[in-house]
């Protein structure tokens, strides 16, 4: 059974921390570190950030040590969420561009839209953050339109892996945020065109 899928969210940390212990005691490195992933997700779903990142930064090595590179774009990729989350975009970005280096010199499809899904998410958080919450560098210091329209060039490359992908929710969750952005920068029948996308995936 995955408790993940279930949301039974204790029950699933109890079976990774279980499979944990066996990788560890193999010196399984990838089984180690997708572990400890595993389990920085759970807490990432249930709003632990602080947890989720120290799980997180433990994992890293272990996907070094193993040299799987796809696994270890994925959780580049995962640090990059969990840092958004501590609003921390200047770190965030470093690693959703680490995710994304990889991906496309390994030409893996779902995970170049994916990465580039995430850069425009981010951007799009940043144009919307009035409060000035995030951390950023100083590339990252421009208007609100500069920054939609950086958030829309990202998402707008994020289309066609997320089509070839063949993930309906990958799909559904890029168009919704490809309307946002357009209705953010006033161009309102765009935005409803991506709004008319993203329902065609929930009906």
């Amino acid at each position: 059974v995955n408790y993940y899928y279930l949301l039974q969210y204790d029950k699933a940390i109890d079976n990774y921390k279980k499979s944990l212990a066996q990788d560890i005691l193999e010196g399984n490195n990838f089984g180690i570190g997708s572990g400890l992933d595993n389990i920085a997700i759970v807490y990432l779903d249930e709003g632990k950030y602080d947890s989720a990142n120290v799980y997180d930064l433990k994992a890293i090595p272990y996907f070094i040590k193993s040299n799987n590179q796809p696994g270890l774009a994925r959780i580049y990729g995962n640090r990059g969420d969990i840092l958004m989350k501590l609003y921390d975009a200047k770190s965030a970005y470093e690693f959703y561009s680490k995710s994304l280096a990889i991906n496309t010199k390994l030409n893996i499809t779902d995970g170049i839209g994916s990465d580039y899904a995430d850069i425009g998410a981010m951007y799009l958080d940043l144009a919307k953050d009035t409060a000035k919450k995030f951390i950023v560098s100083p590339s990252m210091e421009m208007n609100k339109e500069a920054l939609l329209q950086k958030a829309k060039y990202n998402l707008m490359k994020a289309i066609e892996p997320d089509k070839e992908s063949g993930d309906m929710q990958v799909q559904m969750n890029l168009y919704n945020i490809l309307s946002e952005t357009e209705e953010q920068l006033g161009n309102y029948r765009t935005a409803l065109k991506y709004h008319k996308d993203y329902t065609s995936f929930k009906d």
